[in-house]
């Protein structure tokens, strides 16, 4: 599996009612872009899933058994992307 960097823009919600001031303080001030690291696990026309572990377990063909922590970002949402070694 390959390991790769892809930074993307995240989404946010503002909890219960605010206030117009208060919300357009709220959005003005975040920063939505994250970088997610992983091995790529699968990708398709509309999404990239990057998985945190991969395990081997009594597998011969070199296969991951299982995996941990995965993350499906919609590639809409991506920036960049890179293929670390």
């Amino acid at each position: 599996m390959k390991i790769v960097e892809i930074e993307w823009v995240d989404s946010n919600h503002a909890p219960g009612w605010t206030e117009i001031e208060e919300t357009a303080l709220f959005i003005n001030s975040l920063s939505l872009k994250a970088k997610t690291v992983g091995y790529l696990f699968a990708e398709d026309d509309e999404q990239v899933s990057v998985v945190q572990s991969v395990a081997w377990k009594y597998k011969e063909d070199g296969a991951p058994s299982s995996v941990d922590g995965v993350m499906t970002i919609p590639k809409a949402a991506i920036i960049k992307r890179r293929v670390l070694k």
